[in-house]
């Protein structure tokens, strides 16, 4: 809930089918583990908190050894571009992973699946990471200022649950 105001995310038709996803794939194959991860631990759907950061994450899997940790997020979607809310997303979680299991994560491996499934690589890095802790400041400052960021409206502005009541969004016609 961001400024008081619930998102209601729940009723859109996607989104409950992304979550359904995510249940399957928690409780299906619960003991595999590739074979690139074979001295590994799976972790699945995890709740991890920073307390240097102070959030909250669910890691959707992970595969923690040999040194490292490499994050799987799965996307329910055709599109299969790693858009930068994705990216804040993979560096944010990657703190959490890192901050919680005291091992570097390597990269990320996205799963897009909607009609077909496509795998991409994700390499994590400082960058990435400090980016991700960028955006959540910027986060942080409009919750604690309630001064909405300069934005420019576009065809997403009718999937965002606050359009109602976002000067950009509800102004958007497509």
């Amino acid at each position: 809930m961001i400024l008081g105001l619930a998102q209601f995310e729940g009723k859109r038709g996607t989104v409950r089918a992304g979550r359904k996803l995510h249940k399957q794939y928690e409780k299906t194959n619960v003991s595999y583990i590739p074979s690139g991860f074979a001295n590994a631990k799976k972790i699945t759907e995890a709740k991890l908190y920073s307390s240097k950061h102070e959030f909250v994450g669910i890691v959707d899997q992970a595969y923690v050894g040999n040194g490292s940790i490499t994050l799987v997020e799965r996307k329910f979607t055709d599109s299969t571009v790693i858009w930068p809310t994705v990216r804040v997303q993979v560096g944010l979680l990657s703190i959490l992973l890192e901050e919680n299991y005291g091992m570097p994560v390597s990269k990320c491996i996205l799963v897009f699946s909607k009609s077909k499934r496509v795998v991409k690589d994700l390499l994590v890095t400082d960058s990435l990471k400090n980016d991700a802790l960028a955006m959540l400041e910027k986060t942080r400052q409009t919750i604690d200022t309630c001064v909405v960021p300069d934005a420019d409206p576009s065809a997403k502005c009718n999937h965002c649950c606050y359009r109602n009541v976002c000067d950009v969004g509800s102004f958007y016609t497509e």
